[in-house]
């Protein structure tokens, strides 16, 4: 039997031919070298983006892949019945690890489940360890929430596009939820005496705003927003946004969390009579992690990227958010 034409393996008539009438539903067999889920299938939906060229990937090129390495948990924080924050011990991805970037992480060591499991970088010492925060969702964030410390964790990373920063502008960072570990290790990261950062945190409720404590120490001021009001401003974190856009000059915006906020945040940013920079970190399902599989690809004005790979933060010009969530 003739093996199936991808984009990795087809002639250019090949290629042609899929970019103009893409399957319905495609099967790509990713060999990842080095790693130790060498081969998966991963079924992913029909977009234009299959017609990626996967050469770079069978070629062996492992740039983006950064580090693999079998991390000890060295601390258990339980912050809720279904979140936590876990602490790796793992200097070379520490080394590494920038705001906006993830981790990659096996949380078993059978073949089920298959994947990993995307989870965002709550911060960096920079030097031996590596936080993150996640939330118990099904069943492989439950596996890596029962895992106890001292125990040997598979992390790959950091991986995907960090935040830039300006320094020459104050910033305003937003959050929505789970979203606030990027933001937190940006404002973190670039305390700073020459910029004003200022957070704007919302949930559903205020049990739901995590790290209060924490936070008091990476912004310089912070606006808390609940739907149901049971914490300071009730509504949504479009309201103090667009308070501070009005009244303040020479911003920048940085956001993460789910798609209608990015979206809602990019369009008060576009209102402005000279629109701020204005980066979001978009939270899309993820497969292999490093770009092969296409399974987390974004629309934007330029086609359909990666976020994984050339995400998870993009400039919010780029994206075409009525279709950003697919």
């Amino acid at each position: 039997m003739p093996a199936p034409v991808t984009a990795a393996n087809g002639s250019e008539a090949q290629r042609d031919k899929l970019r103009e009438d893409p399957p319905e539903k495609t099967c790509l067999f990713v060999r990842v070298p080095n790693f130790s889920y060498a081969c998966q299938a991963i079924v992913v939906d029909r977009v234009p983006a299959l017609l990626m060229d996967l050469t770079h990937v069978a070629s062996g090129d492992d740039r983006a892949l950064k580090h693999q390495v079998a991390a000890t948990l060295e601390s258990v924080r339980v912050l809720d019945r279904e979140t936590y924050v876990h602490t790796y011990l793992a200097p070379a991805i520490a080394a590494d690890a920038q705001p906006g970037q993830f981790l990659h992480i096996r949380v078993s060591h059978l073949t089920a489940p298959l994947l990993r499991r995307p989870i965002s970088i709550l911060w960096s010492d920079g030097h031996e360890r590596v936080q993150v925060l996640f939330k118990v969702v099904r069943t492989g964030t439950a596996l890596l929430a029962a895992k106890r410390e001292g125990e040997t964790v598979d992390l790959l990373g950091p991986l995907g596009t960090p935040f830039p920063y300006d320094f020459a502008r104050d910033a305003v960072m937003v959050a929505g939820g789970y979203g606030i570990a990027p933001v937190y290790f940006l404002g973190k990261a670039n305390r700073s005496d020459h910029n004003r950062r200022t957070l704007i945190y919302g949930a559903r409720s205020a049990d739901q705003l995590y790290l209060r404590d924490e936070l008091k120490e990476a912004f310089d001021e912070i606006i808390y927003t609940t739907e149901d009001g049971s914490l300071a401003r009730k509504g949504r974190v479009t309201g103090p946004l667009r308070d501070l856009l009005a009244a303040r000059e020479n911003l920048a915006l940085y956001a993460c969390g789910p798609t209608p906020m990015l979206a809602a945040v990019a369009d008060e940013a576009a209102r402005v009579a000279a629109p701020p920079p204005c980066y979001v970190s978009m939270e899309n399902q993820m497969g292999c992690g490093f770009g092969a599989c296409l399974g987390c690809v974004v629309r934007t004005h330029e086609g359909f990227k990666t976020t994984c790979k050339q995400g998870p933060v993009f400039d919010a010009r780029e994206i075409v958010f009525d279709t950003a969530a697919r």
